[in-house]
């Protein structure tokens, strides 16, 4: 009886819910309309599939299916404004007035926009805005743009793309490190890097740092997979990137990856599986004579190490000589598969995909992996509210080989091995022993048991929402994190030269946790003035949380057997930790008129941990003015010739937080550092101990400021076909942080202050023509140019002096000075005369002896007695060309870029020391007499016969012409002698740095596959350069500010790809 009761109660309740849905469901289709229509190219009439079509201001929206038709219910009477956009076309809208259960009509036809004039742009916290309402450069890039290129990482995939952004990749080690700068360098003891901001969530883009370039390790910002990626925004400088306050004075990069879209086929989901394979290998080499021998050989029979040099006589005819600028390279690949997995409906949206890179190095044992797992989730549970949900793992791995200023080093063994010894034969008879021709580990022997492996596993998540609970306002949230655990590991195996102390062998473990905490709360209204005036009011609240953790554990005297840091007879432990916050407010109007005149006006107020007490807040402030000319009446008849035209104004101020802790006064556990020798430490065992930190605290610590006015004009011509933007701008920076001198009587060496200040000033230009516009072809080449000046005007202390920027070797720096650039070269060179013409010397002349080898010398360069200034280590300008050609109605698509960077220097540290060893094969005209620069030739005057002092040298007699040997060996020697001068070269290039060529299939019914795209791409294809080493892109110190460093760093790669993309 009660099961009965029980059962009539549930079976009344069901009907009542089901008459309540059904009768809700009635009433709805009374109280709320429908807007339908259909999206179609305006010039072939097709239907266009996958528009998107969005009521402004909402969350709802719609897709058009395979007729291009689409359908938005469910809304309330009202007047909307819906826009359709399609990438590839120009954007379009309509304003409607719906009434209660009235279904109405809107339909679209899209011309195509070429040249990306009518694009949107994702400003970070100022949302997302028109370009053609823009008042300040920013750049776009599309992610397909990304992935037609043979890289693993979305920071080099953008070199040659954007006008003002250098990309220079450090090495050829498999992920290996890329830095990059947007209109020039603004900090001395900092990173000029941009901040990186995936997803609304800025995420953490360092890297581990080794002091002579040991290793070259990756930046953290080369974790995201290209294959994920929808699109890029470059905000360049203050005046765009001031909303993101103390973080954002290197301008900022905004990465947007990939959401779901609906099928328009109507099938359940979108599936994609791409596959990709790179063959990869070095694309130069360097000469090497093969025709002297060591000094002192090698003893093969007792493994007795030989001289460190090739001055020795010449090879017996019929001795086997081997290339050591090749011998050590193999041919690299790179495997890529991704799958992804996108679909939903009218309210949600999912994509899931995996990306998987396998990389074996163009050195022997050197590889590289990743996995990288994403998931974007969109949910629409109401009109008035959307929420998001972006999750990326990160698992990454590999072995990285020894490289750099480092005994262990591949390129430095190799490189300065004899052309007679075979490195290839590593170990001795004994099976056993190295076997090496002098104090370096041979390289092939490094590759086989000197080890440096790295493990990464990343965690980065944002949660968001955008609730819509008013007409025309808008709340949205959003929480990111992002973590990481990096592990690496060191092992310099029992009888290598480079652990400490020399073959002993060495055992290092290091590890890494970096944690980054982002809340954003922002409220957005919109009001209509009139029906021509549209105002925007955004307040904002963002806290961001930092915390870093370091364990370090290394040890020597190690057993060759056993690999951990506990089996060593020295043994050491370092650790520290750091936190900071940031707590931010930030308010920013727009207004646009009459769809031609556009203000902006924002300020943002940045509280940071890492501030000094007597300015604990800052401001960064920014306004901007558009006013599209083209929209006046008296131009509307040019239209066709003239059809964009806008002028554009900007300002803005943005910042860089100080280093943490500098305010306090420290204490710490570690010692002081010295390469070369044993250094001292806080702590003898089996004594404990602390010491004081060298740099005195400073409560008045204010976050860097750079000041940023820019002034520009956007254009497109001749029907879209020309399409011109032009921007000149000038940054003022202030508040440079430096670690001042202070008196020692204080018990401190340094002091971090403000102390410093300089400027950037410079033009960039993107010019698009589309010369060519047919129904099957398409031909567009695009101009990218900038050029950037720089000058350092105030170091506080430093007066008459220097500052040395990080990564350089000791006598060899790149500088900041009052009156020059930052990164002018600084270091040893010939004296000059008042005409800068070289002074020689003469014996007979007391003020021009030859101040090398102090020895009677007719006609020899003299070495200046101070440091001279050597060029800038910045290019004055950068620029690219690229083509891209569409044949077939798109189908097979051709892209060819050229990369270019004009009039800086590099130090080619490898080829002076490969001068001291007598290895490059420059030095094969050693036995010729030589003349010097004005063709005069340099006498031997002494008295008596003299080998000079170099070691099995030639000895002369009095009178005799100086062999060119001598040359080599002392006066343009960059080590031995460490003349800077004598290997500072022009590193300016022209680079093929890529070409791609694609073909589309489409619908292939017997599978149900919607297309299928094949690819073959190659990158850095051929470089035209002066450059007399591998590349002069690459530099020794990794990501550091000490640019164009090349000591024995493995060069950039170059790749051939094929992939094949199938779409379902």
């Amino acid at each position: 009886m009660h099961n009965s009761l029980l059962r009539i109660g549930l079976g009344i309740a069901l009907l009542a819910v089901i008459g309540g849905i059904a009768s809700s469901a009635a009433y709805a289709q009374q109280t709320t309309g429908a807007v339908r229509g259909t999206v179609k190219d305006r010039a072939t009439g097709e239907a266009l599939i996958g528009a998107n079509v969005l009521i402004e201001g909402t969350n709802r929206g719609a897709a058009t299916n395979a007729e291009g038709a689409f359908v938005i219910r469910d809304l309330p009477p009202g007047e909307y404004r819906i826009v359709v956009r399609f990438i590839g076309y120009l954007m379009s809208q309509q304003t409607v007035r719906l009434s209660a259960g009235q279904t109405i009509e809107a339909n679209f036809v899209l011309g195509e926009d070429i040249l990306k004039i009518d694009e949107v742009v994702v400003t970070g916290l100022s949302g997302e805005i028109p370009r053609a309402q823009l008042g300040n450069s920013i750049a776009k890039v599309a992610g397909s743009d990304l992935v037609k290129v043979p890289v693993t990482s979305v920071m080099d995939a953008l070199a040659g793309k954007v006008a003002g952004m250098r990309v220079s990749k450090n090495s050829g080690t498999p992920g290996a490190g890329t830095y990059i700068t947007l209109r020039g360098r603004r900090t001395v003891t900092g990173s000029s890097e941009p901040l990186y901001v995936v997803d609304g969530v800025p995420i953490d883009n360092s890297y581990i740092y080794w002091a002579s370039g040991q290793v070259q390790t990756p930046n953290r910002g080369s974790d995201i997979d290209p294959n994920d990626v929808e699109s890029i925004e470059v905000l360049k400088g203050a005046s765009a990137s001031a909303i993101y306050g103390a973080r954002a004075a290197n301008g900022v990069i905004l990465i947007t990856t990939k959401s779901g879209k609906i099928s328009e086929t109507g099938k359940l989901a979108k599936i994609n599986y791409s596959s990709s394979y790179n063959v990869d290998e070095v694309p130069s080499s360097i000469p090497m004579q093969s025709t002297y021998g060591q000094r002192i050989p090698y003893n093969d029979a007792t493994g007795a190490a030989g001289s460190t040099d090739s001055w020795g006589a010449a090879l017996a005819g019929g001795t086997a000589t081997h290339d050591h600028s090749k011998d050590v390279f193999q041919s690299g690949f790179v495997s890529e598969n991704t799958l992804s997995v996108s679909g939903g409906g009218a309210t949600f949206r999912y994509l899931a995909s995996g990306s998987f890179t396998n990389q074996r190095g163009v050195i022997r044992n050197s590889d590289y992996q990743r996995q990288n797992i994403r998931a974007n989730l969109n949910y629409v549970p109401f009109n008035s509210l959307g929420i998001r949900s972006n999750s990326n793992f990160i698992n990454q791995s590999g072995s990285l080989p020894q490289d750099g200023s480092n005994v262990a080093g591949i390129l430095l063994g190799s490189l300065r091995t004899p052309p007679e010894f075979d490195n290839q034969v590593f170990l001795r008879t004994d099976g056993v022993t190295q076997r090496r021709f002098a104090s370096y580990d041979n390289p092939f022997w490094t590759m086989e048991f000197n080890k440096y492996t790295t493990e990464l596993t990343r965690f980065i998540h944002s949660t968001g929402f955008d609730y819509d609970f008013y007409e025309g306002m808008r709340l949205t949230g959003n929480i990111g994190w992002d973590r990481y655990n990096q592990g690496d590991f060191r092992r310099l195996f029992n009888g290598s030269a480079g652990s400490a102390p020399a073959g002993a062998g060495q055992v290092d473990q290091y590890r890494w946790t970096n944690n980054v905490v982002n809340t954003d709360l922002m409220l957005t209204g919109k009001y209509q003035f009139t029906s021509d005036i549209l105002g925007t009011l955004i307040l904002g609240q963002q806290l961001s949380f930092f915390v870093s953790n370091y364990t370090s554990g290394n040890s020597s005297t190690t057993l060759p057997f056993y690999h951990e840091v506990g089996a060593g007879i020295t043994k050491n432990a370092a650790s520290s930790r750091s936190e900071s916050r940031i707590y931010s407010y930030y308010v920013q109007g727009m207004v646009n008129a009459w769809d031609r005149l556009t203000a902006t006006g924002a300020v943002r107020r940045d509280a940071g941990s890492t501030f000094g007490k007597s300015t604990p807040v800052n401001y960064y402030p920014k306004a901007s003015l558009a006013y599209r000319l083209s929209q006046e009446s008296f131009l509307q008849d040019l239209k066709g010739y003239v059809d964009e035209l806008k002028l554009r104004a900007a300002w803005g101020k943005a910042g860089r937080t100080p280093n943490t802790y500098q305010t306090n006064y420290l204490y710490s556990t570690d010692g002081f550092f010295d390469p070369w020798g044993r250094g001292t430490s806080a702590g003898r065992s089996p004594q404990l101990g602390i010491r004081q930190s060298t740099a005195a605290g400073n409560d008045d610590i204010k976050p860097e400021l750079t000041t940023e006015i820019e002034a520009g004009i956007d254009a497109a011509f001749w029907d879209r076909r020309v399409n011109l933007e032009f921007s000149y701008y000038r940054q003022d920076i202030t508040q440079l942080l430096l670690f001042v001198n202070v008196p020692t009587s204080t018990g401190y060496l340094n002091q971090y202050r403000n102390a410093g200040e300089m400027w950037n000033k410079g033009f960039e230009m993107k010019l698009d023509v589309n010369p060519i516009r047919m129904d099957d072809f398409s031909w567009i080449v695009s101009f990218n140019y900038a050029q950037n000046k720089n000058e350092v005007t105030k170091l506080e202390g430093f007066e008459g002096s220097y500052v040395t920027i990080g990564g350089a070797f000791q006598g060899h720096w790149n500088i900041a000075k009052e009156g020059r650039p930052l990164g002018t070269w600084l270091g040893t060179g010939y004296q000059r005369d008042a005409n800068g013409n070289l002074v020689y010397s003469d014996p007979a002349d007391a003020t021009r002896q030859d101040n090398f080898l102090s020895r009677p010398i007719k006609g020899a360069p003299r070495l200046s007695s101070t440091f001279v200034e050597l060029g800038k280590a910045d290019p004055d300008w950068t620029g690219s060309i690229r083509n891209d050609f569409t044949l077939f109605n798109g189908d097979l698509s051709v892209s060819i870029l050229f990369d270019i960077a004009q009039d800086f220097k590099v130090w080619n540290g490898t080829r002076g020391a490969m001068y001291n060893f007598g290895t490059h094969g420059d030095t094969q005209d050693r036995n010729e007499l030589w003349f010097n620069e004005l063709g005069q030739p340099v006498i031997y005057q002494g008295t008596t016969a003299s080998n000079l002092g170099l070691a099995g040298g030639r000895t002369y007699q009095p009178g005799e012409q100086l062999l060119r040997e001598v040359y080599y060996r002392v006066y343009g020697n960059g080590f031995a002698y460490s003349i800077t001068e004598a290997g500072v070269e022009d590193g300016s290039y022209v680079k093929l740095r890529d070409i791609s060529i694609s073909y589309r299939f489409r619908k292939i019914p017997v599978f149900d596959i919607e297309s299928i795209v094949l690819t073959a791409s190659g990158r850095n294809l051929k470089t035209w350069s002066d450059y007399r080493g591998y590349d002069p892109e690459i530099n020794t110190f990794q990501s550091a500010e000490g640019r164009g460093f090349d000591y024995f760093t493995l060069p950039q790669i170059r790749s051939f790809r094929f992939d094949i993309s199938i779409n379902y």
